[in-house]
């Protein structure tokens, strides 16, 4: 997106934002590289540590909101497991968190994004699961995932399965998948399985394959077609 090349302000990145949000249906679809990530959190930042107004907080909810998705899809190991979304909170007292949170979890609806239903009634919980759903599983880990979750297409024990899967998951992806409730973490592993088993037995198109599931990132289909072909071709080279 080139938020650190450009230089923008945070007001120039929440409208780029909004613009290219019409685009996408999950918020990890947006092609914001490490370097804009970067940028974007040094701008969040500042705004939870100079702002004395809370209406600046509620301007700029789009921004706060994206940076809590890519702060999970570039966590770096030192971080891994301690939310940004919660350091930023620390030292507030608790009815400004309570609003700030309620505040940014307004984005959803204000900017019609998808708001994935979590099994949480404790409002940190239920914004982490959201916030995670949009995260996903990141790229880099994407093929470590699915060599993960192929050992397990025959495998009927659901429950036993979605166990020993999230013991095997790369770090980030896990960490990610561990502020699901249970409900939803089933439901994710058994996705990815199932659009595994799907591509196996053939897709009728690439766009009929995104059209049926809509709420899943396009990075993550994406990465089920080009496994799939990989297995194809590795299938072909045996034969």
């Amino acid at each position: 997106m080139g938020f650190a090349s450009s230089r923008m302000s945070l007001m120039e990145i929440q409208d780029y934002l909004a613009e290219h949000l019409r685009e996408v249906h999950v918020i990890c679809d947006l092609e914001l590289s490490e370097e804009d990530y970067r940028y974007l959190s040094t701008k969040v930042k500042m705004l939870f540590q100079f702002a004395n107004d809370n209406n600046i907080v509620d301007d700029y909810k789009l921004s706060i909101v994206v940076y809590w998705v890519f702060s999970m899809v570039y966590w770096d190991k030192q971080n891994l497991g301690r939310l940004e979304m919660e350091q930023l909170f620390e030292g507030l007292p608790q009815y400004k968190k309570k609003y700030y949170l309620d505040v940014c979890m307004e984005a959803f609806d204000e900017y019609g994004i998808y708001k994935y239903p979590v099994n949480y009634n404790i409002p940190i919980l239920q914004a982490k699961a959201i916030i995670a759903r949009h995260a996903g599983v990141p790229r880099e880990e994407q093929e470590e995932v699915f060599s993960v979750i192929s050992r397990y297409l025959e495998c009927n024990l659901v429950a036993d399965m979605v166990e020993a899967v999230m013991m095997e998951l790369p770090e980030r992806t896990q960490t990610i998948f561990c502020c699901f409730d249970d409900q939803t973490k089933q439901k994710v592993i058994l996705d990815i399985r199932n659009l595994m088993i799907t591509c196996i037995k053939g897709v009728e198109s690439k766009k009929h394959f995104f059209e049926q599931h809509p709420y899943i990132a396009r990075n993550l289909l994406e990465g089920v077609l080009r496994w799939c072909d990989q297995q194809q071709k590795l299938l072909s080279m045996l034969s």
